[in-house]
């Protein structure tokens, strides 16, 4: 069975209000999941897109960096005096991607992964990651490209990545 999936949005957010974000753009918070098929393991057509907005908290980056052991100041204090935030962790950011494949395939196997930072993203902004299919195998193997943009539409972070659907086993 093809997931009819056209767009495909996800909120994956925990502890985040609108009110923590610096822009109004992005505000479906909750913790509503919606899918286009009601079995997650069926077989993904190119073109499908998966999506969520996420906005980090101050909370969310020191439990990050603390189970990474990042001990850079840029994202403990603000790094400028333009900014009252400190700066996102850019692979915080990038887990997104693996988040949208893994709560929407069970069991994925999330293989590869390439990342180009273009702009920083700062703590209590409002942030959007789509995955897209762009080739999908027969034998699961998909290949996505990957995006996450703030609420002015400026792409922070970008790659590709590759994921092995596992495969779905016959009743016995």
């Amino acid at each position: 069975m093809l997931v009819s999936c056209r767009l495909i949005m996800l909120s994956l957010t925990r502890y985040e209000t609108p009110t923590l974000c610096k822009s109004s753009l992005f505000t479906s918070f909750s913790r509503n999941f919606s899918f286009s098929s009601t079995d997650p393991t069926t077989t993904i057509a190119q073109g499908c897109t998966l999506t969520t907005d996420r906005c980090f908290t101050l909370h969310d980056v020191q439990t990050f960096l603390e189970l990474t052991g990042d001990h850079n100041p840029i994202h403990k204090s603000p790094s400028s005096s333009s900014s009252s935030s400190p700066i996102l962790p850019g692979l915080l950011i990038a887990a997104l991607f693996p988040a949208l494949v893994g709560t929407h395939f069970p069991g994925v196997l999330y293989a590869s992964q390439t990342l180009k930072f273009r702009k920083t993203a700062m703590v209590g902004e409002p942030l959007r990651a789509t995955v897209t299919a762009v080739f999908v195998s027969g034998k699961g193997r998909v290949k996505w490209n990957t995006k996450c943009i703030d609420s002015s539409s400026r792409v922070i972070v970008e790659g590709e990545a590759l994921s092995i659907l596992k495969e779905k086993r016959g009743d016995s």
